[in-house]
């Protein structure tokens, strides 16, 4: 015979009370997590500005126009 335990004087199988128990436990957890989310704040910019600077400008350009005149030289 199955074992049962008495509650508000009905007979509750302990199965019944076993799949309560899991059903609770994962409706408070999804209860839990599915709230409203919080804003994320915007990520902090590195160090320096966002623009780079006339050196820098100058640099890469000149970057590049020694490497265009070398691969014209090397072909």
């Amino acid at each position: 015979m199955r074992d049962a335990i008495q509650i508000f004087g009905q007979k509750v199988l302990n199965e019944y009370l076993a799949l309560g128990t899991i059903g609770l436990t994962g409706g408070i957890a999804y209860l839990a997590s599915s709230g409203e989310s919080k804003p994320k704040p915007a990520p902090v910019a590195a160090a320096g500005s966002a623009e780079p600077s006339k050196e820098e400008n100058e640099f890469i350009q000149n970057f590049v126009a020694e490497f265009e005149k070398s691969e014209k030289e090397g072909k």
